[in-house]
């Protein structure tokens, strides 16, 4: 879609690599006599794909943004060279399937580079309805590696992902996307920073938060449900409408994220309709990579919440009864036990537990203990998202009581709220963030959520209060 990144004017560069690949795609289209799908990776100069994700007209195409700041790695995508849209039960292994079909017929480029994998980009809302799933394998996509091994050097890669059909004229197809290669180019190496300051971190009072009355009673309408044996937990969300100044390019509120917080990551996906959801998740749903021939999942149990300290000593004070807290410990507890019961039916087991530490976030600390195993060869990325989603982080138990009484007592669809969002590649790796700590985007209008776990010993009002800390750290982005 090419009105979609401007009126480009194509140059006239040597037929080089870009021009051969389009050819190997024709040749096996005619042999075939069909359309073929090819990978065509680029290395280019060192660019933040913030830059280019700023410049991209979100309400018009498919879009991503990931990053993981202390990891030193970002992609962005936009556009689709192929897309899935889905609702209904079985989406994961719907989606499985279709990424395996597509992957297997690839034609690829650079198929050992690392950082020229092509992503097959993935939202899926945290029901199966009425919102639709989302996976797309983009148009283009901009890889950025800022830690590299020892020895080797910072890179970025762009993947150009498209269909060659047997009559395709080459000479057309190669003036198009060379020029949207330089475009990208030229997009990326503008400086987001000179046009983006971080602004001062600004609390927000409780009147600005609304008075959250619905929030408090649908928590004790919750607790009576655990006392009367429904339930064991529940996770309410509370919601914020929040006009916006002017309408927001998504970027923004992403490197103010970013910069924010770092340990966390920072995402964004827009369908094209106009909306973006985005924002900075601590939880790791799923991660999935490769060290040779072996494959490993990393996931992680995060639960119980406390505020930060203003002074090193409080902080202190404030994490240690976080640590010892017999509700909080509880509601970890049933995390981590679901977890390794859903591992476990996977084939896979973990013996050995340490005891959750802090997990320390700009305003906020969790109780969090990291989980890694061996990933069997015939599980996919999406297999593991399957038997995790949704954690009782999210949703409660048991599972599917919990969920129905969340419809019963929130009001309207969370959407992409909760669900898992992130990306899988055609050697089995993959990432998947829960969708929390994030807001929906349109235009001047933002749509925030922020939950918390009710178990037994919950109050009302404490529960209303870590809600309204979570929702500050996303009003400090966009302000």
């Amino acid at each position: 879609m090419l009105s979609a990144i401007g009126q480009l004017t194509p140059p006239s560069p040597s037929k080089s690599d870009l021009y051969k690949a389009l050819e190997v795609a024709k040749n096996r289209a005619q042999r075939q006599f069909k359309p073929q799908l090819i990978t065509i990776a680029f290395d280019i100069p060192t660019v933040d794909p913030l830059s280019i994700f700023s410049q991209i007209k979100h309400q018009e195409i498919a879009s991503f943004y990931w990053e993981k700041s202390d990891r030193k790695y970002a992609t962005m995508a936009m556009d689709s060279a192929i897309k899935l849209t889905l609702t209904g039960p079985h989406r994961f292994q719907k989606v499985r399937n279709w990424i395996q079909h597509n992957s297997n017929t690839l034609i690829h480029t650079r198929p050992n580079d690392p950082l020229a994998q092509p992503h097959f980009f993935c939202g899926f809302p945290f029901l199966d309805h009425p919102s639709e799933s989302t996976v797309f394998l983009p148009r283009w996509q901009i890889n950025t590696s800022k830690n590299p091994s020892p020895g080797d050097h910072p890179r970025t890669v762009a993947i150009l992902n498209c269909t060659v059909a047997p009559n395709d004229s080459l000479d057309q197809q190669w003036q198009q996307y060379q020029a949207q290669l330089n475009q990208l180019q030229a997009w990326g190496s503008a400086d987001l920073h000179r046009n983006i300051s971080l602004a001062p971190f600004q609390s927000w009072d409780n009147d600005q938060l609304g008075d959250g009355q619905a929030f408090v009673d649908s928590v004790r309408q919750a607790i009576a449900d655990i006392q009367n044996g429904h339930l064991r937990k529940i996770v309410l969300s509370h919601s914020l409408d929040l006009p916006l100044s002017a309408p927001t390019n998504p970027a923004t509120l992403l490197h103010n994220l970013r910069q924010r917080y770092p340990h966390c990551y920072t995402f964004a996906i827009s369908t094209g309709t106009g909306q973006t959801f985005l924002g900075a998740s601590p939880e790791c749903l799923a991660y999935v990579n490769r060290n040779g021939d072996q494959r490993y999942l990393h996931t992680e149990a995060l639960a119980g919440s406390a505020p930060r300290g203003t002074t090193p000593a409080a902080d202190k004070i404030l994490g240690s009864r976080l640590l010892n807290s017999k509700k909080d410990r509880h509601e970890h507890h049933l995390v981590t036990e679901f977890i390794l019961e859903r591992l476990q039916q996977l084939g896979i087991k973990i013996d050995i537990l340490p005891p959750p530490q802090l997990r320390k976030l700009a305003n906020i600390q969790h109780l969090h203990l990291p989980l890694a195993t061996p990933l069997p060869p015939h599980l996919s990325p999406l297999d593991a998202v399957a038997a995790l989603h949704p954690t009782p982080a999210v949703a409660g138990l048991p599972q599917t009581e919990a969920i129905a009484r969340i419809s019963q007592y929130e009001s309207g669809d969370r959407g992409f709220y909760a669900g898992p969002i992130g990306w899988v590649d055609g050697q089995g790796q993959g990432e998947f963030a829960v969708g929390i700590r994030s807001a929906l985007v349109t235009g001047d209008q933002a749509k925030l959520r922020a939950g918390a776990g009710i178990v037994v010993g919950s109050d009302p009002l404490k529960e209303l209060a870590e809600v309204r800390l979570k929702l500050q750290a996303l009003l400090a982005a966009l302000v």
